[in-house]
């Protein structure tokens, strides 16, 4: 055989698309995406075995994954990874553009820049028993192991979550995906309120973004990126608007409002 005995085995999920399921007819019909051979071109090795060609993905990591991996992220949890397949499951235009906008080499930079400083630890390649894969994802995304942690990021668990709530805000701000990840990645939380910004949100600041400001406008993919992270359509800012409202009274761009008017229920 290739070596995987029935301890490899990997549980099958039920194939069909949970989040729409319960609530269908009750959102507008969302656009499938033709972009999935564009991520899979994307994205030529598993993230976390490197595996060739994965095509199971992690909505809320914006990663792909082979069969294998994606069966330990699917045991971690959705607050921790929201697994789809590309093959079987109908992604959304904005969830496949945030995939495209992170992506296995991108979301590594992240997830594992401070590898280096961590001793006795060696990344599974594709023939690892489940259980390498299984300790390497478990110690990467849910203890979050091999992030670098700077000394300026707090020294209690309350000031790293500030600094990094902080740093997500900021770049919902200018539109920079890559940064919103990087902080969630290091603990902010998508449903933190700027309290020097009228309580706003990271989701309320991002769609205030306009797609005249700038050429490469990657503002619903921060909103899909925050929204899969947690952030709440209906969180209220000082002004008592919520996201949706608030993007109208500040007149937000046509394609963030017809974006938002799909999220809201």
């Amino acid at each position: 055989g290739d070596g995987n005995g029935d301890g490899d085995a990997v549980d099958m999920p039920e194939l069909h698309d949970i989040d729409n399921e319960a609530g269908y007819g009750t959102k507008q019909k969302v656009k499938k995406t033709n972009l999935v051979p564009e991520i899979m071109g994307a994205n030529i090795a598993c993230v976390d075995c490197g595996a060739p060609n994965p095509d199971w993905v992690s909505l809320n990591l914006g990663v792909l994954m082979c069969i294998d991996c994606s069966g330990v992220h699917r045991s971690l949890g959705v607050h921790v990874s929201k697994v789809r397949s590309l093959k079987l499951d109908a992604l959304s235009e904005s969830e496949a553009k945030l995939i495209l906008a992170i992506g296995n080499e991108k979301a590594n930079e992240i997830w594992e820049e401070g590898i280096g400083a961590q001793k006795g630890w060696e990344k599974p390649n594709s023939s690892a028993t489940r259980k390498a894969k299984e300790d390497w994802i478990k110690s990467k995304y849910l203890w979050r192991g091999f992030l670098k942690i700077t000394d300026d990021e707090g020294s209690t668990p309350t000031e790293r979550e500030e600094k990094s709530s902080r740093a997500m805000y900021e770049a919902a701000k200018t539109g920079e995906v890559l940064g919103i990840a990087r902080a969630l990645a290091h603990g902010a939380v998508a449903t933190w309120k700027n309290p020097d910004e009228d309580s706003k949100t990271a989701l309320h600041a991002c769609a205030q973004l306009k797609s005249s400001d700038t050429e490469d406008w990657k503002a619903i993919e921060c909103a899909e990126l925050l929204i899969q992270n947690g952030a709440k359509m209906d969180t209220r800012d000082k002004s008592d608007h919520g996201v949706l409202d608030s993007a109208l009274v500040g007149n937000a761009d046509v394609a963030m409002i017809e974006y938002l008017s799909t999220k809201a229920s």
